[in-house]
This record gives structure tokens, sequence and C-alpha cells, in this order.
């Protein structure tokens, strides 16, 4: 049995969103103390806010049956 165009097509969403998760927390992690501390308490909470929303768009579609 072979893998339907859509089962491909969902792997690929799903290894790019985990993908682009990673890349942002690497590039966080890079950057030096001095710029992070350049952020505000509330860009910090809206870029959380955007990897919580992701993690919840990964674990659904990871989750869902089709």
């Amino acid at each position: 049995h072979t893998l339907g165009a859509g089962r491909s097509a969902r792997g690929v969403v799903d290894g790019g969103g985990g993908l682009l998760v990673g890349v942002v927390v690497g590039i966080w992690l890079a950057f030096p103390q001095s710029v992070r501390d350049q952020f505000t308490t509330f860009q910090r909470l809206t870029v959380l806010a955007f990897g919580v929303a992701a993690g919840a768009a990964i674990y659904a579609r990871a989750t869902s049956s089709d």
C-alpha cells in the first residue's frame, strides 16, 4: 500500500512547523544577552504566545485522524 499525496503533504507541513519552531528557538538562544535584554516584557510575551500557538497547531495536526 502506497502513501497518498495527502499523507506526504501532511508530513511536509508537520516537519516544516517543527523546523520553524526549532529555528526560532535557536535564533533566540544565539542572541547575546545584551540583545535579549532589549526586548520588552510585552514583546517576549508576544513571541511566547506565537510559540504556544504553533505548538498547539502542531499537536492538533499530529493527533488528528486525517
